[in-house]
């Protein structure tokens, strides 16, 4: 039997071709550089690719940034006014600029106008689907509002409900449900207002309006240092929460603020309207920010409470104007024109209140109701004599009620000095002083008998 080698050797005689041991020759120098002309082209090929696949990746998220980017859409229920379109067009502008800069999972505003009865001038919340909010507006709040009117209640809507839930953090939003369980008080002037906790839902209030109160008022920067949580302690006990920041605002008036700012921004870039009328949009949509904070503060959210609680009302509001202009100005610069700085007082802030619902409740009236008979009977409620109550108020919701709360200088035609600095001292004393604010009170006439003894309050 042959062995391995032999049967080897065997086969390399059979086969001449295999007779040498077959080795790779040394590489030519010719050799190298075609195989280094080959790796380069192979090198070169994939480099194309990785560019090809990086500009795929880029056009992808540019398609995904727009996607991003918060579309307005005005969806009326009925056929409106052209006055009312040419508003909506502007509001609708306005909050498409003021969401370009928005990082959010929302895709889509949709404003529709309605057939609302009552005071309530809109609601929100999100679609089905959560790509989209849906505020709900009333299609006599439209009429008898300005663009900054609409763009401030655009603002509430969204800032204090639906996209502010969308933008806070978990633990934004964690800390807001453990602070929500405590008081929040702040000292304006001689008052110390308080938001009672939300397991007080009585009368109206809303969680997210308790929530978004929560501003102790720094004026250099809204510090988020806020009261802290329960921490367990080695017994497994919890402890004592921290003192409270004095300078602490909760996430939700943040959110608020800068959704307003940003619409503010996107008014004073206007060019294609006058420098007067872009003033009175920004002044309205200021006016409605601080309104809603001052009513949320004085009141506890309590709104049936505005009226006799409008003296409070318009000292927290005018506090808050500044707390608002010494924080945002650097990046806000429209905020220090005068002409867009509203402010408000006792007076002046009960004819808007009134002007505003007597004019809605106006317009609401059946075709072929006695409109009057509606603004007499408020006329009525509020102090004035009811034989021409309708009248005052008709003239009020025409004239006034799309003004801010002025006291003098807007408000029933007084404007001689000796009057105006009066009444500014009465308003400030209402408002700084506690024995001279009747909690149940809703007529100024009335207030004012019962100071004077003629009549019992």
């Amino acid at each position: 039997m042959q062995t391995f080698t032999e049967q080897k050797r065997n086969r390399r005689q059979q086969n001449p071709a295999n007779s040498a041991i077959q080795r790779k020759p040394l590489i030519k120098l010719s050799d190298n550089r075609q195989r280094s002309a080959l790796q380069k082209q192979q090198v070169d090929a994939l480099a194309q690719h990785s560019n090809e696949k990086t500009a795929q990746r880029k056009e992808t998220t540019t398609e995904a940034v727009v996607q991003r980017v918060i579309k307005t859409s005005v969806v009326p229920d009925m056929e409106l006014p052209q006055a009312d379109t040419d508003k909506l067009e502007a509001v609708k502008a306005y909050m498409d600029t003021s969401l370009a800069s928005v990082n959010t999972g929302i895709k889509d505003l949709y404003i529709n106008i309605a057939d609302m009865k009552g005071t309530n001038p809109a609601d929100t919340k999100l679609n089905p689907k959560g790509t989209g909010i849906v505020v709900r507006v009333a299609d006599w709040f439209i009429r008898i509002s300005s663009v900054g009117d609409i763009c401030g209640m655009l603002a509430h809507e969204i800032g204090v409900h639906t996209l502010a839930d969308n933008q806070m953090s978990k633990k934004e939003k964690q800390e807001e449900l453990e602070h929500q369980a405590e008081p929040f008080s702040v000292n304006v002037g001689l008052h110390t207002h308080t938001i009672t906790p939300w397991k007080d839902r009585s009368q109206g209030r809303q969680q997210d309006h308790v929530n978004v109160g929560r501003d102790k008022g720094n004026k250099i920067t809204p510090m988020r240092k806020v009261q802290g949580t329960r921490k367990k302690n080695t017994s497994g006990k919890k402890e004592k929460r921290s003192a409270k920041d004095v300078n602490s605002i909760n996430a939700r008036a943040i959110q608020y603020a800068a959704t307003m700012l940003r619409i503010g921004d996107a008014i004073d870039a206007d060019n294609d309207i006058t420098q007067k009328e872009k003033d009175r949009r920004l002044y309205d949509l200021l006016n409605s920010f601080l309104f809603d904070y001052a009513r949320i503060i004085a009141t506890n959210d309590v709104g049936k409470r505005s009226l006799d609680k409008s003296a409070l009302i318009a000292q927290v509001y005018n506090w808050y104007k500044k707390v608002i202009i010494a924080r945002h100005f650097s990046k806000h610069r429209w905020l220090l024109r005068d002409a867009v700085q509203p402010t408000a007082s006792n007076w002046g802030m009960r004819a808007y209140l009134v002007g505003k619902a007597a004019y809605a409740l106006a317009l609401q009236a059946k075709p072929g109701g006695n409109t009057g008979k509606v603004i007499d009977g408020i006329g009525s409620a509020m102090g004035y004599v009811a034989g021409i109550g309708g009248a005052i108020l008709g003239g009020i919701g025409d004239g006034i009620s799309s003004r801010t709360p002025d006291m003098v200088k807007k408000g029933a035609g007084m404007v001689g000095s000796v009057i105006s600095t009066t009444l500014r001292g009465i308003d400030h004393v209402a408002g700084e002083v506690d024995n001279l604010v009747v909690p149940n009170v809703v007529s100024a006439g009335g207030w004012l008998l019962g100071k004077l003894g003629i009549i019992k309050s």
